[in-house]
């Protein structure tokens, strides 16, 4: 089996992360016969993911069994919530398009220390929330899986690089082990859409 996670910066990261790691960037999950292939692009935006998908398609000349989405963090701030939420069902649209056989698992947008283009920071958290909250309801309507972080909160400021926005190397271990963790329960359990459960 394959395993894609496509996304922004964020993955992009973990995946160099993932390379310093003792298992590697499959993540040592070739004990379940999954191959994990990291497709993360700096500064990627929702819009972006059709084009992403069609030169991974493209190059792999195939699709993946299982494929991560993490995006929406370059886009909220800029974006009301109907345009992400429009932007989000779009996304769900394509890859049903694309790779209709495909099991699509959506990776919760985290959170930030600071976020530098919002007015108010309580109001940009919660703004997070109900974009979240959203796409895990649209992925659920179509049958799709969920990722939630719920340890990488803004409480623990060591989770995160100087910058305030992308995970240190602490944080990218937390992201990268609840990926596998959720990939594991997924490929184990097919009757379960949501990890980890709430």
């Amino acid at each position: 089996m394959t395993c894609w996670i496509m996304g922004d910066s964020i993955i992009y990261w973990a995946a160099h992360r993932a390379l310093q790691r003792p298992e590697g960037v499959s993540l040592g999950l070739e004990n379940i016969n999954v191959q994990v292939t990291w497709k993360g692009t700096r500064g990627a935006k929702l819009a972006d993911f059709e084009q992403a998908l069609q030169s991974a398609l493209a190059s792999a000349g195939h699709a993946p069994d299982f494929l991560i989405i993490h995006l929406g963090t370059n886009n909220f701030i800029y974006a009301n919530l109907q345009s992400m939420f429009t932007m989000i069902t779009n996304t769900l649209s394509i890859c049903q398009q694309l790779v209709p056989g495909t099991k699509i698992i959506w990776s919760d947008i985290l959170t930030r220390l600071f976020f530098y283009q919002a007015r108010d920071q309580n109001s940009a958290r919660h703004c997070l929330r109900q974009i979240n909250r959203f796409a895990r309801n649209r992925f659920y309507y179509q049958r799709g899986y969920i990722v939630h972080h719920p340890y990488i909160t803004a409480d623990n400021h060591d989770l995160f690089y100087y910058d305030c926005l992308h995970l240190s190397d602490l944080g990218s271990d937390l992201f990268i082990n609840n990926l596998k963790a959720a990939i594991e329960t997924f490929v184990s359990s097919p009757h379960v859409v949501e990890f980890p459960p709430r």
